[in-house]
């Protein structure tokens, strides 16, 4: 009997999912049969083909990390421990397939599942609205709740960021008064850390305590810091290899902003070059809503599309 159980042995989860990727042409079917993703939008044939290279060198691409847990959890069982109660944050930027795994390894336990939708910061891998979400949590009959307050910026740093999302449901802020944002034109690139340089030395004249000089990636946020370390006490650069969050001046690159906030915020580089593609909008809203007191954007060229008209009033334009 055991040798005959034994005989239906499929193989490893591992064999499996890699045959998802190729026999491509049911996986085509399925997905076209769906209508999940538009043929001559998503070219299934090469992601095929660069995943399958991956795995065949033993590597698991982030993306295939979830939907590899859910097939392994699916066949041999999910771990099931004893907790009654799981709350997620920053929800905006899991998948359907994380909400899947983290679903199946808590079966027992009820969610509060927190975020705000326009803060996601990748459009390929974020469940959008959270409607998707009762497929996944529907016999636990979920609740959603629509938080409209906004406690953590002035009225004017966050009328100013609203307008970034045009159309978007509008929160309702503290009525708590302040600057108005300043957006700042600098003529030449060369030109540009001497006036954040100056920049922060007047905001530490003004009492502010921590400030955050955030570009919108990693090698951005190196240089800058490369170039300003020598010049001013106390910067640090804070990478995705940081385990705490330094206070006082801090370098960082947008996605790892989200969920801080500072007294003070400079957004080293809104140009047209780097916040106009799709997504991009997003991503420089969340850049801006972790201003407390002061919000400044540096750019050179031209500004970026997502900004507010310069006769919308809510923010001062300077040229240097």
């Amino acid at each position: 009997m055991k040798d005959h159980i034994r005989s239906w042995n499929f193989g490893s989860t591992w064999d499996v999912y890699r045959r998802f990727f190729k026999d491509t042409h049911v996986t085509s079917e399925v997905l076209q049969e769906r209508g999940t993703i538009p043929a001559d939008l998503f070219p299934w044939a090469k992601v095929c083909t660069w995943t399958l290279k991956m795995l065949n060198a033993r590597v698991v691409p982030y993306e295939d990390i979830a939907p590899f847990l859910l097939l392994k959890g699916l066949l041999e069982g999910f771990p099931e421990p004893d907790m009654r109660h799981v709350i997620i944050d920053e929800a905006q930027d899991y998948t359907i397939a994380q909400y899947e795994v983290i679903r199946h390894s808590f079966p027992a336990a009820g969610f509060t599942i927190l975020g705000d939708p326009n803060q996601a910061t990748n459009p390929h891998m974020n469940t959008g609205n959270y409607m998707c979400l009762d497929e996944v949590f529907g016999d636990k009959k979920p609740a959603f709740v629509r938080l409209r307050n906004s406690y953590r910026s002035t009225r004017q740093i966050a009328d100013f960021c609203q307008a970034i999302l045009p159309g978007e449901e509008k929160a309702v802020p503290l009525d708590r008064p302040g600057s108005l944002p300043k957006v700042i034109h600098v003529e030449k690139c060369n030109e540009l850390l001497p006036h954040i340089e100056n920049d922060i030395h007047s905001l530490l004249k003004q009492g502010f305590k921590s400030i955050a000089l955030i570009c919108k990636t990693a090698p951005q946020s190196k240089k800058v810091y490369n170039e300003l370390k020598a010049r001013v006490k106390q910067i640090r650069l804070l990478t995705g290899a940081d385990r705490s969050f330094q206070t006082g001046i801090v370098v960082l690159p947008s996605y790892l902003a989200k969920g801080l906030e500072f007294d003070a915020v400079i957004a080293c580089n809104t140009g047209k070059d780097q916040y106009s593609r799709p997504g991009g909008q997003r991503l420089l809203y969340t850049v801006c809503t972790r201003a407390l007191h002061r919000l400044h954007l540096y750019y050179t060229g031209e500004s970026s599309p997502f900004l507010p008209s310069a006769g919308s009033g809510l923010y001062k334009h300077v040229s240097n």
